[in-house]
């Protein structure tokens, strides 16, 4: 079995790192990748348990920025022994940039928000130890035991929002009303120009976050939001919504003929699957075609058929063409 780990720049979506198996072991069930990076091991979101019958692949929107990190892809029988273990080689994300967090809900990676930290951030907060004291007869010291250490708490993320769209951005991502909720997790990916011992995945809960006017005396749309955070367990790294939703998928087969067009387009489900040709198609304005009507008063006008052979190439061609729309109105 063999790890490819690809890292990728923030363009058309955040940044993140594709990773894929294969060569799976004889007899392998499922597989689960995950990440080592900074003493630290996470699943890969989306990449649990997958089965050899579904493409063994995805993107990981949780890789730390400007370390290396270490993929690791396990394959399992179907009475879950381990049938092989592999690991990668290392790959960084490149940084994000000098005072900057990259900001999105675990559940919900297509929407981030890049948030820059206020000049005082992270300088704060503390990892206690669970420490139970028993007291004993005649002894001035108690016994301690248990002292597991906790996560972080108290640990200031405060950041500025530069403009309304920003702002009103990141409050989304804290969730709305009613049903309109977030995980109730952040996930927060520092650059290295914060103290050393902070995770640079940082998956926090945030129970107050407060915005504040940064210039309140000048009317301007910078916002200042204190966010203490404290460091909690991520959602269930089974769950993940895709960046390519079924809505998008839904408008890309109407107005690209189906399954023909599917077939033309995509050589492979894998192919299908790691595309990012239909994102936001669901978003974009509805399509106008050339009624029958058009057609046939812009066949009259050029000649019928031989016009039509000499103007279009292929069916295909015509079908996509703006020059027929309308034309019976003419």
């Amino acid at each position: 079995m063999r790890i490819i780990a690809k890292p990728f720049g923030e363009s058309k979506i955040p940044a993140h790192v594709e990773v894929s198996a294969e060569e799976a072991p004889a007899g392998t069930s499922t597989v689960t990748m995950s990440r080592s990076a900074q003493r630290r091991e996470h699943l890969v979101r989306g990449f649990v348990r997958l089965p050899t019958t579904a493409d063994l692949w995805a993107r990981d929107f949780e890789a730390p920025f400007d370390l290396p990190s270490v993929y690791t892809a396990t394959a399992y029988s179907a009475d879950g022994a381990v049938l092989g273990r592999t690991t990668s080689e290392p790959v960084r994300l490149p940084p994000t940039g000098a005072g900057v967090i990259v900001v999105h809900d675990p559940l919900r990676p297509k929407h981030t928000v890049r948030l820059m930290l206020e000049e005082k951030a992270t300088t704060n907060g503390a990892r206690e130890l669970a420490v139970e004291k028993l007291d004993v007869h005649g002894r001035s010291a108690p016994i301690a035991s248990g002292a597991l250490r906790r996560g972080w708490s108290g640990i200031a993320f405060d950041a500025v929002t530069f403009t309304d769209a920003q702002a009103e951005a990141f409050d989304a991502m804290l969730g709305g009303y009613d049903d309109d909720q977030s995980s109730g997790v952040l996930c927060i990916r520092p650059s290295g120009d914060v103290p050393v011992l902070v995770p640079r995945v940082f998956f926090a809960s945030i129970a107050r976050p407060t915005p504040e006017p940064y210039y309140p005396q000048q009317g301007r749309e910078e916002i200042l939001w204190r966010l203490e955070a404290v460091e909690v367990q991520p959602p269930s790294p089974a769950l993940v919504e895709p960046i390519v939703t079924w809505a998008d998928w839904q408008a890309w087969f109407e107005q690209n003929y189906g399954w023909l067009g599917f077939e033309r387009a995509f050589p492979t489900w894998a192919a299908a699957n790691r595309s990012l040709i239909p994102l936001g198609w669901a978003d974009r304005p509805a399509p106008r075609y050339a009624s029958w009507a058009d057609w046939e008063a812009w066949l009259r006008d050029h000649g019928g058929w031989p016009g039509f052979n000499e103007r279009f190439a292929s069916w295909d061609e015509a079908m996509r063409a703006e020059e027929p729309i309308g034309w019976a109105s003419r």
